[in-house]
């Protein structure tokens, strides 16, 4: 039987802005140990917070700001939190699942993200609109970099 790993892009688990999870053959695309569990462990949490804080110095949050720069984080924790779950709960049933219950679970994992982004992008759209213009061109650069730095080739 071939083995599943299920692999979750940093930039969904750490800040699920981009990158769709996808389940791959392990031969097909090996991953460095701490890369996986860079992904998947209980470190990925102090991940997203380090995102969180990469993007707040990045974007050179002020005080007055912190108000509206809040809702952000909280989306960005929450929708987190709930692809750890259903990535935790994909991996937990990995061995005994069959090809149409992996297909269902990704279908789900993707439809999550998709649900995800939306949350991001609403809130964060509100949020950008009240940054300076030096401020959104911050985070203009911060979003291609970050693409670039991950290997996302979204449009």
């Amino acid at each position: 039987m071939v083995r599943l790993n299920l692999l979750l892009p940093s930039a969904l688990v750490a800040f699920s802005m981009v990158g769709v999870p996808m389940t791959v053959r392990a031969e097909e695309a090996p991953v460095p140990a701490a890369h996986h569990e860079h992904m998947h462990g209980a470190g990925s949490e102090q991940m997203v917070e380090d995102h969180i804080a990469r993007l707040h110095r990045s974007l050179k949050i002020t005080p007055q700001q912190e108000e509206q720069w809040k809702p952000v984080a909280d989306v960005i924790r929450d929708n987190d939190k709930t692809m750890r779950a259903l990535v935790t709960e994909k991996r937990s049933r990995v061995e005994t699942q069959t090809a149409v219950e992996d297909l269902a679970a990704y279908s789900e994992i993707a439809q999550a993200h998709a649900v995800a982004m939306k949350k991001l992008s609403d809130i964060f759209s509100v949020f950008y609109a009240g940054l300076t213009d030096q401020q959104r061109k911050l985070a203009d650069d911060f979003f291609r970099e970050h693409k670039h730095r991950h290997g996302h080739a979204h449009p």
